[in-house]
């Protein structure tokens, strides 16, 4: 019997200092605060299943992921891409320090050292988007397949 979903705010448990999954400490301080989220579980996602968040000039609309400017910039080997959706990005979260040259750097060590398990995607809500990891997971979909798969938090 393989469990891909536990439930742990369901059935109360609380992982605490014992999870071993490496959650990006700058994502977590400015998004996940405690009481306004609660993690739900972990599961095991194909990366083509996944929706994310993408900033517009007016917002924030849901995408597939093969649909993102960040993936986008993979197919199509394009720093313009990138660097125009990066604009888009910092006029709605100006602390984000994502650039073309750390994404290059991401992806040549997932190239060579392969994907860390460790350190899983995050997704948030009743439709589950990907709210961190965007760049691990465009990058998992670009070198192998839409059916990779992944671990995620889930928080509700």
């Amino acid at each position: 019997l393989r469990i891909e979903f536990r439930d742990f705010y369901e059935i109360g448990i609380d992982l605490g200092s014992a999870n071993p999954l490496k959650i990006d400490s700058k994502y977590m301080n400015r998004f996940v605060r405690p009481g306004s989220w609660k993690m739900a579980g972990i599961q095991t996602r194909k990366v083509g299943e996944i929706r994310v968040l993408v900033y517009t000039s007016t917002g924030i609309n849901q995408v597939s992921l093969e649909d993102s400017p960040i993936y986008q910039s993979l197919v199509q080997n394009s720093r313009d891409i990138y660097d125009q959706y990066r604009r888009t990005v910092l006029t709605h979260d100006p602390q984000n320090d994502n650039d073309w040259d750390r994404f290059q750097t991401l992806l040549e060590n997932i190239r060579s050292e392969g994907f860390d398990m460790s350190r899983p995607l995050v997704t948030h809500g009743s439709d589950h988007c990907l709210v961190d990891g965007q760049h691990r997971a465009s990058i998992l979909l670009y070198l192998f397949s839409a059916d990779t798969t992944v671990k995620v938090v889930h928080y509700v």
